[in-house]
């Protein structure tokens, strides 16, 4: 059964579906439906971003916390490494 399960997923290109129905709480059949819906839908726009990160060729995940902060960089007056952080001037 859960082959066939997974064989009429592949031919609806539902691909996460077969592996996810089961963890999907069933209470009622409509309950259920969506649940299982809003999990394929999810796991694809995951796997979307991770797809288009990895198409951008970006060389490594930089993080602020992780930059090599030189004296050779200069912030506007008004700004400073703490207000860059934490994304203050956003505001």
């Amino acid at each position: 059964m859960k082959q066939d399960i997974k064989e009429l997923c592949k031919l609806l290109r539902l691909a996460y579906v077969a592996d996810v129905y089961e963890q999907i709480p069933f209470e009622t059949p409509k309950q259920f439906l969506y649940g299982l819906l809003k999990e394929e839908i999810r796991l694809r726009e995951k796997a979307r971003a991770i797809r288009l990160i990895k198409k951008a060729k970006f060389l490594d995940k930089k993080s602020l916390h992780d930059y090599e902060w030189t004296e050779q960089l200069r912030f506007p007056p008004h700004l400073t490494k703490e207000d860059l952080c934490s994304l203050q001037f956003i505001e």
